[in-house]
């Protein structure tokens, strides 16, 4: 008997996605990102600015609708679909990159 676990996996991803609340301020998954971390700092640092600037915009509207203890509309939610939930990501590959490049170089 073969079983579909896809349906369930999607199923657990659409649940688990919509308990984090996150999309709820209108942020990205790349929103919560901590720049305290220095890989993050430098990702963020190389943003272009279009894309900086939506960033601190999201955030900060994230920061005075939680302080209302509210929510966004419905219509300002981010979408699981999405695809600037990770916009961070190849930025943060490249930098991870380029650490293991000068770790190699330095083992020299």
């Amino acid at each position: 008997m073969v079983q579909n676990y896809g349906f369930i996996k999607k199923a657990f991803d659409k649940w688990f996605y919509g308990v984090q609340e996150y999309n709820r301020f209108g942020l990205y998954k790349s929103d919560l990102y901590r720049d305290g971390h220095e890989d993050v700092a430098e990702a963020v640092r190389r943003l272009p600015d279009d894309l900086y600037t939506g960033r601190i915009h999201r955030c900060h509207r994230a920061i005075q609708v939680s302080r209302a203890k509210d929510f966004l509309p419905k219509a300002l939610w981010t979408a699981q679909e999405d695809p600037m939930h990770n916009y961070l990501d190849p930025y943060l590959e490249e930098i991870e990159k380029e650490n293991a490049e000068k770790a190699e170089w330095n083992k020299k």
